[in-house]
C-alpha cells in the first residue's frame, strides 16, 4: 500500500474522466492515512473526494449515494463526529429517497450510522437501532470478512452498552449471538489472534464470562499475553490503544486472583487509551473525538480501582480520565484551544488559528456545496464527467 501511496498522495485518477470513481479511489486512499496516522493526509484525500463528488452529474444518484457513504465512513474514522452528523443531516433524505433499503450501500449506511449513534449516545437506548442495522447486513450478500466485522462490532456495541446500563442477562444473551462464538474453540486452540475483530470478541467475551461467573474468561490470557500480530502492521498508536484494551481484558481476569493486580493492569490499560486520545488531540487539527463505549468501561474501571489500590499518579489520571469521560459535542471550542496551547511559540499558535479558521470555512463550503448537489443543483458538468 505504501508503494501505491508515494508521497502520501494519490496521483492517477482523473475526476474529468469519472468523477464517481476517482472520489472512491481518493476516499480510499484516506482511510488508509488514517490507519497509518498520518491525519493530514488523510484530510487531503478527503477534501479532494468532496471536489470529485461535486462534479458528479445529478442524474447520477447512485454514484453520488455510494460516495456520501463512503465519505460518512471516512468522517468516522477521521473522529470528525461533527463533520459525520453534519453529513448525515445533510444528506439522510436523499439517500433514503434513492438507495434500496434492501441493498447493500443502505445496508453500509446504516451500520454506519448506527455507529455514529453509539459513539454519541452510549446509552441502551440504541441497542433497537444496532440490532435492526445487524439484521439488514446480515441479509446481505457481501464480502463474508465484512460482514463479520459490521455484525460482530454492532454485537459487541450491544453487549458493553447493556453491560455499561447493568442490564446483565440481556448482555449474556446477545454475546450468545455473536458470529464468532462457533469459532471460539478454534480461536483459542489456535493460540493468538489472526484479525483485529477476533481480539474484540475476546475482549467482549472476557467480560461476559466474568459477569457470568464460569471462570471461561481464563481460556483467554494465553493470547491476550502474546504478541500482537506482526502481519497487523500496527502503528505505534494503534499498538498503545489496542494494548490499552489487552490490559483491560487481563484485569479482568486477574481480578479472580487478586484485585490489587487487576487494579494495576486497569490503570496501565486506561493511562495508555488516555495517552492515545491525548496524542491525536494534539497532533491533528480536523474531526473530534469522543470516546467509545469500551473507552468508557476500561476508563471508568481504573478509575473505580484508584479508590482501593490509588498510585502514585493517581490524581493525574483522575483528572485526565475525567476528561475523556464527559466530554460531549460541547467541547469542540475547548478542542480547539487545547490545539493552540500545544504550539510552541506565539507565531506557531497565530499560524494554528489561521488554519482552524479556514478549515472550518472549507468545511462549511463543502456542505453547503453537497446539500445544493443533492438538491439537484450541482456544479456543470461535461458529457465525460458523467460517466
Amino acid at each position: 500500500m505504501s508503494n501505491l501511496f508515494k508521497n502520501d498522495k494519490l496521483n492517477f485518477y482523473s475526476p474529468a474522466l469519472n468523477p464517481t470513481a476517482a472520489a472512491l479511489a481518493h476516499l480510499s486512499a484516506s482511510a488508509y492515512f488514517v490507519t497509518a496516522d498520518k491525519y493530514s493526509a488523510a484530510e487531503t484525500e478527503y477534501s479532494t473526494a468532496v471536489l470529485c463528488l461535486l462534479l458528479t452529474d445529478v442524474k447520477n444518484r447512485y454514484g453520488i449515494s455510494k460516495t456520501i457513504v463512503e465519505m460518512l465512513g471516512v468522517l468516522i474514522a477521521q473522529q470528525d463526529i461533527v463533520g459525520a452528523l453534519q453529513l448525515i443531516r445533510v444528506t439522510d433524505n436523499y439517500l433514503a429517497a434513492y438507495l434500496n433499503h434492501d441493498g447493500p450501500i443502505w445496508a453500509q449506511y446504516v451500520f454506519l450510522a448506527t455507529d455514529l449513534l453509539a459513539i454519541t449516545k452510549r446509552h441502551k437506548d440504541i441497542i433497537p437501532a444496532l440490532a435492526e442495522a445487524t439484521r439488514l447486513n446480515q441479509r446481505q450478500d457481501i464480502d463474508d470478512g465484512v460482514k463479520l466485522y459490521r455484525i460482530g462490532t454492532n454485537n459487541d456495541l450491544q453487549t458493553l452498552t447493556l453491560l455499561f446500563d447493568g442490564k446483565e442477562k440481556e448482555a449474556v444473551d446477545i454475546h450468545a449471538l455473536h458470529p464468532l462464538q462457533s469459532h471460539r474453540g478454534s480461536i483459542l486452540q489456535r493460540g493468538h489472534f489472526e484479525t483485529l475483530q477476533e481480539l474484540f470478541f475476546a475482549v467482549s467475551d472476557v467480560v461476559v464470562q466474568n459477569v457470568m461467573g464460569s471462570k471461561r474468561e481464563e481460556e483467554w490470557k494465553p493470547l491476550l499475553l502474546a504478541e500482537f500480530p506482526a502481519n497487523w502492521q500496527l502503528t505505534g498508536l494503534q499498538t498503545k490503544n489496542f494494548n490499552s484494551y489487552r490490559k483491560f481484558a487481563l484485569g479482568v481476569i486477574e481480578s479472580n486472583h487478586s484485585k490489587k493486580a487487576a487494579a494495576q493492569l486497569y490503570q496501565s490499560g486506561a493511562r495508555e487509551r488516555i495517552d492515545v486520545f491525548e496524542e491525536v488531540l494534539r497532533h491533528k487539527f480536523e474531526g473530534f473525538q469522543l470516546p467509545t463505549i469500551i473507552d468508557s468501561i476500561v476508563v471508568r474501571t481504573a478509575l473505580a480501582s484508584l479508590a482501593e489500590f490509588p498510585d502514585a499518579d493517581q490524581f493525574d489520571v483522575m483528572l485526565r480520565g475525567s476528561e475523556v469521560l464527559l466530554r460531549t459535542l460541547r467541547h469542540q471550542l475547548s478542542d480547539f484551544a487545547v490545539l493552540i496551547a500545544s504550539q510552541k511559540s506565539e507565531r506557531a499558535r497565530a499560524s494554528a488559528r489561521s488554519y482552524n479558521l479556514l478549515q472550518q470555512q472549507k468545511r462549511d463550503w463543502e456542505f453547503r456545496e453537497i446539500e445544493k448537489l443533492v438538491k439537484g443543483e450541482g456544479l456543470p458538468v461535461t458529457p465525460s464527467s458523467s460517466r
